[in-house]
């Protein structure tokens, strides 16, 4: 669960270096039309959020995660695999900057 404590919009970013491409799926919302091993949504609103990476491989098992945003923050996480099973890994959580990233999907 990821939480802080002031309002705004959040940036969620996910990326694996592991090669395998993936969609990620945000509260049953398909947030890229193309997989991609590294997938930016911007203007994520606080409250909570169902997250779920469904691999292009379809061998991969897919990876589900949920969490609570109190605060505008930049979130970057990254897939890992321990012992075959996926889980998202917490990279960084900053304070909001109100910045777009190029290129990435609007939540």
């Amino acid at each position: 669960m990821i939480a802080a404590f002031v309002y705004g919009q959040s940036n969620l970013t996910i990326f694996n270096n592991g090669g395998q491409k993936f969609y990620l799926i945000m509260n049953g919302i398909k947030q890229n039309s193309v997989a991609q091993t590294n997938v930016v949504v911007s203007g994520v609103k606080n409250g909570g959020y169902s997250v779920k990476l469904i691999f292009e491989d379809g061998k991969t098992k897919d990876i589900d995660k949920n969490f609570y945003l109190e605060s505008a923050q930049d979130i970057t996480t990254k897939v890992v695999f321990k012992k075959g099973v996926g889980k998202l890994q917490m990279v960084s959580m900053v304070a909001a900057t109100g910045t777009v990233a190029p290129g990435s999907v609007t939540y």
